[in-house]
């Protein structure tokens, strides 16, 4: 029926008037899309008699159809639909307005906006002001005394082409207590860095307010990391962290924004304050600013953690977690370091502390004696640091001499059999020591020791078996003699 009548072109219009008049809501919507389809002035003034259709989605339609042909004529009309009951009709009011570009709709979308009841009308409430592109209507709207009006205009002016938004129009927003107000603030300011100064003492007031809301953190967080590389901000949060009236939560709001920063190097202004704050008594925020050093290049750091790795009145868990830094760069480590690292291998520290230790001694360079304490730790290590502690163990190859064997020893009796597949071959395949003494010298073939790598419960294939894999590995695999 659409496709025959719109065929019929401008002599079908009156007949589809008729249909306006008094036929059922389906054929009165197909009546709309055959006039929008019909295309001529006499066709979209038939359908402009819909936009007053009793039924919701006839009128949606006959919004369509003027959005489709930018009909002028129908400004008026658009506008009475913004302020009506269904959000999906103001919703295409809306978008009609910004296609037709009626700089006579700002105020009547601006009004909308302060009435919308969800979120997708608010977005086409915004594109529909940008559409329009008329800056100077739309500004009256940062003057309006409703929150949800400012951040409309905001928004939309902030998108448009020509609107010039200066910080001086942008900078009496922030006297409002409205969150998403704020949050549009924020956003916008974050993309002019230059403007760093407007949210500069708003930074600092909330960021020394005693306690912090969750949803106020966030929109701080957010502000920061967006200003972040600026000199201004960086200086800001500098000062804040020197600051004693400082909360110990801003103090990790600010320190979470610096490891999340994306600096290999940070500026040696924050260098400083890095420092000073891992000396704080608060372990929450010690921990933090060691996250952060872990976070970029640790050599910056490494005069101020080796002081406090071997500072003893700090605590352990934060001391190991110091000296894992150094090790993860290479840097050298005291005797007492390495101690303090393998006194919390034990089942006695705390998990995390145990796996941080077992951590930093897989990435040290460890000599005979070293591998040999490392030896003595595998015995009592749980399943998460026990690969750590193996790694500095691989491709180590066993001589027939009494260290060795005595090292030997050590690792099969401390050990569960259950445990000895994982000595044997790590989660990276390395080949570890294994062997005992009375083994060590005799000669098995190599295929049966491999076998028995598979099948640990086949406990005559194991027992045959690690002598030969002993010999297998001092042909098979790269050496690291003692």
């Amino acid at each position: 029926m659409i496709d025959t009548l719109a065929k019929r072109g401008e002599p079908a219009v009156e007949s589809l008037r008729e249909i306006l008049d008094r036929e059922p809501v389906l054929a009165r919507r197909n009546a709309v899309w055959t006039l929008t389809r019909i295309g001529t002035a006499a066709a979209l003034a038939t359908a402009r008699f819909a936009l007053d259709d009793a039924d919701p989605s006839v009128r949606l339609v006959a919004s369509t159809c003027a959005a489709t042909h930018r009909d002028a004529e129908a400004v008026d009309q658009l506008v009475g639909l913004l302020s009506g009951p269904e959000s999906a009709v103001r919703r295409e009011a809306a978008t009609s307005l910004g296609r037709i570009g009626s700089v006579d709709a700002v105020p009547a979308l601006l009004k909308a906006f302060e009435e919308a009841g969800d979120r997708m009308l608010e977005h086409a409430i915004i594109y529909a002001l940008i559409e329009v592109n008329d800056p100077e209507t739309t500004r009256a709207g940062l003057e309006n005394p409703s929150a949800r009006v400012r951040r409309a205009a905001l928004v939309a002016l902030d998108q448009m082409e020509d609107s010039k938004l200066t910080h001086e129009m942008v900078s009496p927003l922030l006297k409002t207590d409205d969150v998403l107000l704020l949050e549009a603030v924020v956003d916008v300011v974050g993309g002019h860095p230059e403007w760093v100064e407007i949210a500069a003492g708003l930074i600092t007031s909330w960021l020394l307010e005693p306690e912090l809301t969750a949803a106020r953190q966030l929109l701080l967080r957010d502000a920061v990391y967006a200003l972040r590389r600026q000199p201004a901000c960086q200086a800001l949060m500098a000062e804040l962290l020197s600051r004693p009236d400082t909360s110990a939560e801003s103090r990790i709001l600010l320190l979470d924004v610096m490891v999340d920063s994306g600096f290999r190097d940070f500026p040696l202004i924050w260098q400083q304050q890095v420092l000073s704050n891992l000396a704080s008594s608060n372990i929450r925020v010690a921990g933090k600013s060691l996250i952060a050093m872990a976070s970029t290049n640790a050599r910056q750091f490494d005069d101020g953690l080796l002081k406090y790795v071997q500072n003893t009145t700090r605590p352990v868990s934060l001391r190991v977690r110091a000296a894992s830094i150094l090790s993860r760069d290479g840097a050298a480590l005291l005797e007492t370091t390495f101690e303090l690292l393998r006194s919390q291998c034990g089942q006695d520290a705390a998990f995390e502390t145990r796996l941080e230790a077992a951590r930093a001694i897989d990435n040290l360079k460890l000599s005979s004696e070293k591998l040999e304490s490392v030896i003595g730790l595998v015995a009592h290590a749980g399943p998460l640091e026990l690969p750590l502690l193996l790694k500095p163990l691989a491709g180590v190859v066993i001589h027939a001499n009494a260290r060795i064997v005595h090292f030997l020893d050590d690792l099969c009796t401390g050990l569960p059999r259950a445990c000895r597949t994982a000595v044997l071959l790590d989660d990276q395949q390395h080949v570890i020591v294994t062997g005992d003494r009375t083994q060590l010298l005799e000669s098995f073939d190599p295929q049966l020791a491999i076998a028995a790598l598979g099948m640990p419960e086949r406990e005559d294939l194991w027992d045959a078996g690690r002598g030969g894999l002993t010999k297998a590995v001092g042909q098979q695999f790269p050496a690291r003699c003692f």
